[in-house]
């Protein structure tokens, strides 16, 4: 197994690998075993997936809020009346269930070839490509960062992030001159969605990772960067390129 095709595995099962076929898992674990750019790969995608867990978990809930929603659906009820409400929801159970069933009643089949040609157009893309696929694929305007070297993109997608679907791009670089390989997820948070932080630069370094954000005033977006390695340099675009 090539570098390549052991990234784009990872990429598919996700970063705890819990969704790779075993007959896959093998020769995954035997290359990792060998490449230790891709062992760092599959080690600092899963510090960054453990710590943005951690630190959305860790997002206080506004005092008041389960009162101000305990009153507002009851407000609701009253208004629209229990036969009302008791058709929405029927209607609802069933539409939910009549699409579970037509979703689960076969396993689907893994699209490869699919899957290789969309990490293919999408490694080393440039910011126009990325913020074109953002609209054309998922309905999002987006301004991508400018300020990273988009020859160590590796890939992007929309994730949830704090219950909101937000874009997101992967960077990564491999070891150079005895620094260590490193990776970097770029969340872009627009200003609809979250309001901007308190100041423009912010840095929240722990024991394995660092959390940074920027924002984009014209863009009115926040970028928010979980990212391994002592700096964000390595991924950053030198002056001139």
């Amino acid at each position: 197994m090539d570098c390549f095709n052991a990234r784009m595995l990872m990429q598919l099962s996700g970063p705890a690998l819990r969704d790779l076929p075993r007959s896959e898992r093998g020769p995954l674990d035997e290359h990792l075993s060998s490449c230790s750019d891709c062992a760092v790969f599959a080690h600092n995608d899963r510090l960054v997936d453990e710590a943005l867990g951690r630190a959305m978990r860790n997002v206080p809930i506004p005092a008041g809020l389960e009162n101000r929603l305990r009153s507002s659906l009851k407000s609701r009820y009253r208004r629209a009346g229990l036969w009302t409400w008791v058709s929405a929801a029927a209607c609802l159970f069933l539409a939910v269930g009549m699409a579970t069933w037509w979703w689960n009643r076969s396993p689907q089949d893994i699209r490869f070839e699919q899957f290789v040609s969309v990490i293919d157009s999408q490694t080393a893309a440039q910011p126009d490509d990325v913020e074109q696929w953002f609209q054309d694929e998922a309905g999002i305007a987006m301004t991508a960062p400018r300020q990273f070297n988009y020859k160590n993109l590796e890939s992007y997608g929309v994730v949830f992030f704090q219950g909101q679907q937000v874009p997101r791009l992967v960077f990564f670089v491999g070891n150079e001159g005895g620094r260590p390989a490193a990776l970097a997820h770029v969340y872009v948070l627009s200003w609809d969605q979250f309001h901007p932080p308190p100041f423009h630069d912010n840095r929240v370094p722990t024991s394995t990772h660092t959390i940074e954000t920027s924002v984009d005033e014209n863009g009115k977006v926040t970028y928010l960067v979980v990212y391994t390695g002592s700096s964000l340099d390595p991924f950053l675009r030198r002056i001139g390129t």
